[in-house]
């Protein structure tokens, strides 16, 4: 896709300027740019604002034989597609001005990116992660003599003892008596991102101060006001034979907790408001289903209105080695699906709009009539208020929205907003995000995990 005929004027608002990039340019022209700016007046005054307007013709580039599958299972290709992906990511975090992780982030990504590259990484005390090429998560620490146990448990007990010994050394030299030693920390749970913790006494008899202990946390979580209330009705009323944490994920459904496809079919269509990450997420979803699912997956956008979002999806097809149309209209899907019968995940992004832009709301009706999609997928921030959530739910146009997606986990300090979401809607989470590391910081939701996310505090969590 590039960009011809490319031409600049004035318009007063965004119509206007659609109706003049047609007049100019014909019915292909696509708005590439809007600046707004104030022009005329005289020393300063009686200025009037105007739009200052790129538009453009985006030209199909000649196709590419599609790939073989066979390629595609190839493992070196495989990994040095996901490096490339990774640094396309994390460049991508660096030039958005996101904040610099913190040492233990960072050396989970110095991990998790050589773990896509079969090398070796460091971890904060000097020992080496010998990195298997045979899978991307699977690790283990090496010792400095080099010698690998055969059984886990062996392994797990040289491990324990040598953190010992390096423990003992160092309170010798800060003149510490063992027995004054630090407390033990809560193990750390398995995840790719921070899990809760168990909420002690969750679990206990009625009477002993346990729902008091459940609405703090609640409260501290943001959880909308009234479905605290319900929850500590419903759990009162129940045989209590469930600690609160279980009992609370067993209320939350999740694609995780399924056997069926967490996308939910083979066409699948993706809403949400401007800056929660969309075309992000879609890319991370299309790198696991291609690069590791081995699934033929295309990738579809209709967002022709920032050029920026088109080449962005553009750079991370080409990446992933997947093939990617733009949709100019909705009487495309048609030939566009016709000449893709081979995928088997078809994923479309839409443009991101505020929510109270009524009129281009009301464009994605008519996107979903022509795509007919198996799951529409609702992506928002994990860090916005409940209030803003339910004013983006109220202001989507007549489009069943049967999935919810939160981005953002590791930018919010509660996910009571999550939650609140999620039981006011009733519709189950597929995917959560945190991070800009594949395939580590996407993972099919599950009722546990968020239960977790939202009975643990924040110290808690960047302690797991």
């Amino acid at each position: 896709m590039r960009v011809v005929n490319q031409i600049s004027f004035e318009a007063r608002d965004d119509a206007d300027a659609l109706r003049l990039a047609a007049e100019r340019l014909g019915k292909d022209a696509v708005i590439l740019s809007t600046r707004a700016v104030r022009v005329g007046g005289i020393l300063g005054f009686f200025q009037r604002s105007v739009l200052m307007v790129t538009a453009g013709i985006l030209e199909e580039e000649p196709k590419k034989e599609p790939r073989a599958r066979e390629s595609r299972d190839d493992e070196l290709t495989r990994r040095e597609s996901l490096i490339a992906f990774q640094k396309l990511m994390e460049f991508k975090e660096r030039s958005s001005g996101t904040p610099s992780p913190s040492p233990s982030q960072a050396g989970s990504a110095r991990a998790a990116y050589a773990a896509a590259g079969g090398g070796v990484a460091s971890s904060a005390d000097g020992d080496s992660v010998q990195l298997s090429s045979e899978g991307l998560s699977s690790a283990r620490l090496v010792r400095p003599e080099g010698a690998l146990p055969v059984s886990e448990a062996r392994m797990l007990k040289d491990e324990v003892g040598a953190l010992s010994q390096r423990l003992d050394s160092l309170m010798e030299r800060l003149g510490i008596p063992k027995a004054q030693g630090p407390e033990p920390q809560p193990a750390r749970a398995d995840t790719a991102f921070h899990a809760g913790l168990p909420v002690p006494g969750l679990a206990g008899s009625p009477g002993t101060g346990d729902g008091q202990d459940v609405g703090k946390r609640l409260r501290a979580a943001e959880v909308d006001e009234g479905i605290i209330k319900k929850l500590l009705a419903d759990y009162g009323s129940s045989d209590r034979s469930l600690p609160f944490v279980e009992w609370l994920a067993s209320r939350i459904p999740c694609s995780g907790d399924g056997e069926g496809d967490a996308a939910g079919g083979r066409k699948v269509m993706f809403l949400g408001p401007t800056g929660v990450g969309k075309t992000t997420t879609i890319a991370k979803l299309a790198a696991v289903q291609a690069l590791l699912e081995h699934r033929n997956v295309l990738l579809l956008t209709s967002d022709t209105y920032r050029i920026a979002a088109v080449d962005q999806l553009r750079t991370y097809a080409k990446i992933l080695g997947v093939p990617l149309e733009v949709v100019f209209g909705a009487d495309s899907f048609p030939s566009v699906l016709d000449g893709h019968p081979e995928a088997d995940l078809v994923l479309l992004d839409t443009a991101g709009r505020a929510q109270r832009d009524r009129r281009s709301l009301e464009a994605f009706k008519t996107l979903y009539d022509a795509f007919a999609p198996d799951a529409v997928h609702l992506v928002l921030a994990a860090n916005m208020k409940y209030g803003d959530m339910m004013d983006v739910v109220e202001h989507i146009p007549d489009i069943p929205v049967s999935h919810l997606i939160f981005t953002k986990l590791d930018e919010t300090v509660s996910c009571g907003a999550v939650f609140s979401v999620q039981q006011t809607l009733g519709r189950p989470v597929s995917f959560l995000t945190a991070g800009q590391n594949v395939p580590n910081d996407i993972e099919t939701a599950s009722g546990k995990r968020i239960a977790d996310l939202l009975m643990s505090s924040d110290r808690e969590r960047r302690m797991a």
